[in-house]
Formats: C-alpha cells, structure tokens, sequence
C-alpha cells in the first residue's frame, strides 16, 4: 500500500541510535578511568539520557505500535505518523548535540519541548487508530495506558527542564522531577507497551482453545499494574521520609504490583518452551531475560519498602545507575531487539547477541559490588576500567547488529522488490 510506513527502515534507524548511544557509553565510562578534558561528563550525561529516551526506545515503540496497526490494515494518520517520526528523530539528534555543546540552555530545551509536542500528536492519532482495532481490545488496552502514561511522564520533564533553568536550590525537587519522569517512562510507557507486545506474540502462537484463556491472563494482568502505575511513583521518593499513610500506599501497591506478574510465569513458560520456527534461540533468550528482568525489578521495588535496603539503595550511585540499566537495558531494550528480530525476520549475528548480553551481565555485578562495599562486601579490583571494557564490549556488539541489520535489510528489500516485479508481470495480460 502506498500510504504504508516501512517500519524496517525505521527499525534501521533505531537499532543504529542504539550503537550510537552505547558509543557515548563508552566515551563516558573512559572519562571516569581516563583525563579527557575537552568533554563535559555533565553535559554528555545529559545528551545520553535523553538520547536513550527518544532516540533509541520511544523511537522503537512508536515504530512498533505503527507496525501493529499496519497489520491490523489501519493507515489512517500514516501521513502524520511520517511527519511525526522525522520530527521526534530531528529533535532527538538536536537534543544529543545540544546538550552536548550547551547542557541545559534554551536550545535543548526548546528541542526537548518540540519532541513532546510531536509525542501529543502522535498519542492522540494512535490513540484514535487503536480505537479501531477490534479483534484484540485486550491488547490494546495495554497499548493505550501507554500512551497516557507516557504523556503524563512530560510532567516530570517540564518540570525538570525549568528547574534547570532557573537554577533552582532545592535538590529534592530536581530529584522528585527526575524520578517522577523515570517511573512513569519505566514503569508506564516502557513497561505496558511492551506487555502489550508480548501478548501479542503469545496470541501469535496461540491455539483457539487457550486464546480465551490467554485474554483472560491479560486482563488478569493488565488491571493491577494500571492501577498501581500512579501510587508506586511514591516508591521512587521514599527516601523523602513520607508521611505513614503514603508509605503504606506505596507498599500496598508494591504488593499489587508484584502479585500482578504472577499469572504470567506460567503462560511464559508454555510460550518459550513451545518449538516455533518464529521464535528462534536468541529471540527466546532475549524475551526469557527481559521478563525474567522485569519480575525481579519488580521484586526489588518491594523490597525498597524495607528502610534498610532502601538506604542502600538510593544512597549509592552505583546502584542507582545499575538498576536504571536493568530496566533500560536488561527489560526494554532486550526485549526490543528481540522484537525487531522477529517483526522483520531478520535474525542478528548470534555472537553480538551473546557478547551484548555478556557485557551487560558484567556491568550489572560490578555496579552491585560497587554499591554493596558499604556493607562490607569485598572490592572487585580495578571497577572503573572493568565497566569501561564491559561498555566497549557493548558498543562493539551493537556495531555489529546494525551493520548486519543493514545488510540484510537491503537484501530482504531487493528480493521482496524483485518477487512483487515478477508478480506483475505474471498477472499481466
């Protein structure tokens, strides 16, 4: 269809921000071993975050939920959907060289406000286009909460962005900002879009008699965690010593939140163990870890409510940007990468993926060991230069799959250009 969008392309550019982010990885882990005085750590920090946010996962998923209603045959707003998504690409690389050269000014902000600005566009013309979808409400559920949670995220943005600005005093404010911008991406956006697209897939595989049951584990799933996505923000800010009432809230829906995921174990079992030729090795091993992830992130955020954990938790640096990298990476971006293998059939060199996951393992237990020599743990000797090679071995990992993603993808258009050739001319007169 001429009005389609090519989400393999998309994907391309995606999975290519990805390198590019893990490439700034590298550079600031080196500065933290190494001098490298031409760079501002603060500034580069700040490109990175945000890059992560737009560039490379909200970039993804608004490619996915496209990819979705293309095949359930919506084209509606496919116009809008391509200006949008040259926009939102455009301000994610002007925020990137920005913040980079300036930090927090008046450019990147500006460039910050115009990226939520096309993600409103884009909420409300997806919002709109899932109205339509008929066959699966129970994922489109999912899919919807996302978008409103992610547009309630910006809250914590704007509020951030003018804080900055204006230099505010008070510390506690930037933080409650910030986290309050972190959960709702989490958490909200991150977390139910990509629940919805692993019920999708299941339902792929499903046979008729366990589809009723499958919407029913959705649904069963899908209230708690909606319900809970607001009040487990106070998680976040426990350490701002919380009246009673809001502590208990907050541990109350913890509690919501880890009996939600339950259901799922068993019919996640079913699906990895099930022998379909859609699902090869590495994508099964990508979605094992990403839920596998995501249940123990949920575990710990229950356990934050203890006031001794909790203490080590958000009074070290460490184990704050360990934990930030075990959703982002260990939760969203697996289970991404695993995705666009099979929306595209397009399978990555096995070793990249295996290197990746490797790397990411070990960055994982050094910032752990980092965080726990508080408590008497022994030191891992040599920490810092540990993590700057786990964040090479990253980066080179995805250097490798965009490359062969790219490959492949022209080769996967070639072909597919020269079979529809070949079936015009045997259909025509």
């Amino acid at each position: 269809m001429s009005n389609s969008i090519s989400t393999r392309k998309w994907f391309q550019v995606s999975i290519f921000n990805f390198s590019l982010l893990a490439l700034f990885g590298v550079i600031l882990r080196y500065k933290i071993s190494f001098p490298l005085p031409e760079v501002n750590q603060k500034y580069l920090l700040n490109a990175h975050s945000n890059f992560a946010f737009s560039g490379w996962v909200s970039l993804s998923l608004m490619i996915f939920l496209i990819y979705y209603l293309q095949h359930n045959h919506i084209f509606r707003y496919n116009k809008i959907y391509k200006i949008v998504l040259y926009g939102f690409t455009f301000s994610a690389y002007g925020m990137l060289i920005s913040f980079i050269l300036l930090g927090y000014s008046i450019i990147p902000i500006t460039l910050m406000v115009m990226s939520i600005l096309f993600s409103y566009i884009y909420i409300v013309c997806c919002w709109r286009d899932l109205s339509l979808v008929k066959d699966t409400p129970h994922i489109s559920s999912w899919f919807k909460t996302g978008l409103i949670l992610w547009g309630i995220s910006s809250i914590g943005t704007f509020a951030l962005a003018y804080l900055m600005y204006v230099r505010y005093p008070v510390k506690d404010f930037y933080l409650s900002a910030m986290y309050f911008f972190l959960h709702f991406q989490y958490n909200g956006w991150f977390i139910f879009v990509c629940m919805g697209v692993l019920f999708y897939l299941i339902g792929m595989t499903a046979s008729p008699a366990s589809m009723a049951r499958l919407i029913k584990i959705s649904r069963a799933t899908y209230l708690p965690l909606a319900i809970s996505a607001a009040p487990t923000f106070l998680l976040s800010i426990i350490w701002m010593e919380l009246p009673f009432y809001l502590n208990l809230i907050a541990w109350i829906f913890a509690i919501v939140q880890l009996v939600a995921i339950l259901p799922l174990t068993k019919v996640l079992k079913a699906f990895y163990r099930h022998d379909n030729s859609i699902l090869p090795y590495p994508v099964k091993l990508l979605f094992l870890l990403s839920t596998a992830t995501l249940t123990f992130k949920i575990t710990l955020q229950f356990l934050s409510m203890v006031p001794f954990l909790s203490h080590i938790a958000f009074g070290s640096r460490a184990i704050i940007i360990g934990y930030l990298h075990l959703s982002f990476v260990g939760i969203i971006s697996f289970f991404l990468l695993g995705f666009i293998q099979m929306s595209t059939k397009i399978n990555f060199p096995r070793f990249a993926i295996y290197s990746f996951i490797f790397g990411f393992v070990l960055q994982e237990l050094v910032l752990l060991n980092q965080g726990l020599q508080g408590v008497g743990l022994f030191a891992v000797p040599h920490p810092n230069e540990i993590l700057f090679s786990c964040a090479i071995i990253m980066w080179l990992s995805l250097v490798i799959i965009t490359i062969s993603f790219v490959h492949k993808s022209k080769i996967r258009t070639a072909t597919e250009s020269a079979e529809a050739l070949a079936l015009e001319e045997v259909s025509a007169p």
